[in-house]
C-alpha cells in the first residue's frame, strides 16, 4: 500500500513519540516538505431553535484541545473564525493569535453566501474582521474561507468584495459535486479570481475523486487506510494538501441533534458524529509519518507565491 501505510502501521504499533524533523525525500534524493494546510473552522453546532436543550459547543476545552495537540506537534495552522464566536470569546481568540496561528475570517454569522447579496457579505466581512482584530490587534487578517464552502460560481461575486477589502485568499471552493455546495468545472489547483487566490479543497483520486479525503467528516469516516494511500499520491504533486477540520469533530460528548444545514439532508446528519474519537489519533498519524501542518500565510511564503505589503495587506505573486 506504499511507503505512509508502512511507516503509519509501524509507528501505529510501536511508538507515540513525535519525531523532530517533519521532512521527507523526493526519488531525487532532494529533501522535500510534505506540506497539509490543515485548518480549523472555529464555529459552533449550530441547530435548530427547537432545539432547546442542546449543550451548546464547549469551545474553551475544544480549542485548549486543539492547541495542545498543534504545541505537542510543533506546527501551526490558520483558524478560520466567525465573528459572533470571536465576540464571544476573545480569550481564546487571543491565544491562538498568541500561540503563532493564523487569524482569518468565516463570516460574522456564519450565514453561507447563497443567503447573503454583495452589499450584506461586505458588512458581514467587515464585522468578522474588526471582531478578530478586537480580540488580536496585531493580526494581520487576509484569508477566508465561506461557510459550508458555499462559493460557487452563483456567488463568485464573493471575489469583487474580497479584493476590495484587501483580501488576499480564500480557500472555499470544493471543486466536485455535492449534496450542499459545490464548484465542479473550477480545477483541483489554486488560481487566482479578480486578484484573489483561491485554495480549493483536496480532492482523491479515482472513484472517490469528489471526495476531500482531508477534511473533516470525510476524515474520519473514510477507511484510514484509503486516507493514507491519497495522501501517499498527493505528496508527489507540487500543490500543498488542503483541508479543513471543526472544533465538534473532536467533541465525543456532544448529544445527538440534527444540524441546521442538515434540514434538507437528514440521512448525512449521523455522519457528522461518527468517528469523533479518531480524529485527534488519525492527526496525530500524519504527524508521525513526517506531515508538516501549516498556516495559509507561512506556506505561500516560505514557496515564494506570497509576499507582504503594506498594512493589512498581502498578495500573492
Amino acid at each position: 500500500m506504499g511507503f505512509l501505510l508502512d511507516r503509519a502501521k509501524s509507528i501505529y504499533c510501536f511508538t507515540n513519540t513525535l519525531p523532530s524533523i517533519h521532512t521527507g525525500y523526493s526519488k531525487t534524493g532532494m529533501s522535500v516538505q510534505k506540506t497539509f494546510l490543515f485548518s480549523i473552522d472555529f464555529e459552533e453546532f449550530e441547530t435548530l431553535p427547537s432545539q432547546e436543550n442542546f449543550r451548546q459547543t464547549p469551545l474553551p476545552t475544544l480549542a485548549k484541545l486543539l492547541l495542545d495537540f498543534l504545541k505537542k506537534s510543533q506546527m501551526v495552522t490558520t483558524f478560520f473564525v466567525v465573528g459572533k464566536v470571536a465576540r464571544a470569546y476573545p480569550d481564546i481568540i487571543s491565544a491562538i493569535f498568541d500561540a503563532g496561528h493564523e487569524l482569518a475570517c468565516h463570516t460574522d454569522q456564519h450565514n453561507t453566501l447563497n443567503t447573503l447579496d454583495p452589499s450584506k457579505f461586505r458588512v458581514d466581512l467587515e464585522h468578522n474582521r474588526a471582531a478578530l482584530l478586537s480580540a488580536a490587534p496585531r493580526a494581520v487578517v487576509t484569508g477566508f474561507r465561506a461557510p459550508l464552502l458555499s462559493l460557487t460560481p452563483q456567488t463568485s461575486w464573493a471575489y469583487n468584495i474580497l479584493a476590495d477589502l484587501g483580501f488576499a485568499y480564500s480557500s472555499s471552493v470544493l471543486p466536485a459535486s455535492n449534496p450542499l455546495f459545490g464548484w465542479p468545472g473550477f480545477g483541483t489547483t489554486p488560481r487566482q479570481i479578480n486578484g484573489i487566490w483561491e485554495v480549493p479543497i483536496t480532492l482523491g483520486s479515482g472513484w472517490r475523486r469528489s471526495l476531500p479525503f482531508a477534511a473533516g467528516t470525510y476524515f474520519r469516516c473514510l477507511p484510514m487506510r484509503w486516507i493514507l494511500k491519497e495522501f501517499e499520491r498527493s505528496e508527489k504533486i507540487a500543490s500543498p494538501i488542503v483541508g479543513y477540520f471543526h472544533p465538534y469533530d473532536a467533541d465525543i460528548h456532544q448529544q445527538y441533534v440534527l444540524h441546521k444545514e442538515m434540514v434538507r439532508t437528514p440521512y448525512l446528519n449521523p455522519l457528522l458524529y461518527w468517528g469523533r474519537k479518531q480524529t485527534i489519533p488519525r492527526l496525530r498519524m500524519l504527524v508521525e509519518i513526517g506531515f508538516v501542518f501549516d498556516r495559509y500565510d507561512h506556506h505561500f511564503k516560505k514557496t515564494r507565491t506570497y509576499a507582504r505589503t503594506e498594512g493589512n495587506e498581502r498578495a500573492f505573486l
